[in-house]
């Protein structure tokens, strides 16, 4: 299954839960509040912790599908979001209800809108980060490069020579199978070759401080010209860097091409 059909499927989850942590909340809170009269904020405290107890269970075991145990770091991180998010929704009450003298049902229910987006992004980013092993994401770019297949594969294999590349500010060559490529702001990935045939294929292993992955190079003749096609696998070290990896590697990926065209023509 897509990674981002995944992602809203989990968000879906995550919504259904959150209404019924809400429908929970506010029922409970309406209880004690409204018809027994109880203390407003010692209501919020006892309706708020019933959705958090509903709202572990649930996320834990069918919106992440967690591997966790129940009692786990998880459930510490989860607690230290959910009293976090309960701190906001009290003084949220206490300065909508208790000092402007809105009605608290309805300063209640902008509180429990602000709590459920934290809260989101919270456990999505935090508690439960990993949840089902996440699929490796995978982007390819193809191009046909004016140039023929050995001075592509010259351009592109040529590690020390990387004036071309906009994106490097220099290189380590650390053996005949190993590299390290720095960044204009100097952050390094390392790469390990684990395929290398002329003027054909070219593939290495590559690491960072936020990803691993795997890289493949195809280079076809096609007379005076070359057909390219590479293509990148890579897992995130973090979750929240998730989201964003896709449009990163299509970009890196495109600026790549534009230099390398740029090389080969000059």
């Amino acid at each position: 299954m897509d990674d981002k059909i995944k992602e809203l499927l989990r968000a879906g989850k995550f919504a259904v839960v959150g209404v019924a942590n809400t429908l929970v909340d506010l029922g409970l809170f309406t209880l004690l509040a409204q018809v027994l009269g109880w203390n407003r904020y010692l209501s919020n405290v006892i309706s708020y912790s019933a959705g958090i107890l509903n709202s572990y269970i649930w996320n834990r075991s069918w919106t992440f599908q967690s591997r966790e145990r129940f009692f786990s770091p998880a459930l510490v991180k989860f607690l230290t979001v959910n009293l976090s998010m309960l701190a906001l929704s009290t003084a949220i009450l206490y300065l909508g209800s208790g000092v402007l003298g809105l009605p608290q049902l309805l300063v209640k229910l902008g509180a429990t809108g602000v709590t459920m987006v934290g809260g989101f992004l919270c456990n999505r980013l935090w508690v439960f980060p990993h949840g089902e092993k996440a699929a490796p994401v995978v982007s390819s770019v193809s191009a046909v490069l004016p140039a023929e297949a050995g001075r592509v594969w010259q351009v592109v294999t040529g590690v020390e020579d990387y004036g071309w590349r906009g994106d490097l500010s220099r290189t380590e060559i650390r053996g005949e199978a190993q590299f390290v490529e720095y960044t204009r702001e100097g952050f390094p990935t390392t790469f390990t070759v684990t395929v290398k045939e002329p003027c054909r294929r070219w593939e290495f292993d590559l690491e960072n401080g936020n990803l691993t992955g795997h890289w493949t190079g195809v280079f076809t003749p096609r007379g005076e010209e070359t057909q390219v096609e590479f293509t990148e696998q890579v897992t995130v070290k973090k979750a929240w860097m998730r989201p964003f990896v896709k449009s990163y590697l299509k970009k890196q990926q495109a600026r790549f091409i534009a230099d390398l065209r740029k090389a080969l023509e000059g």
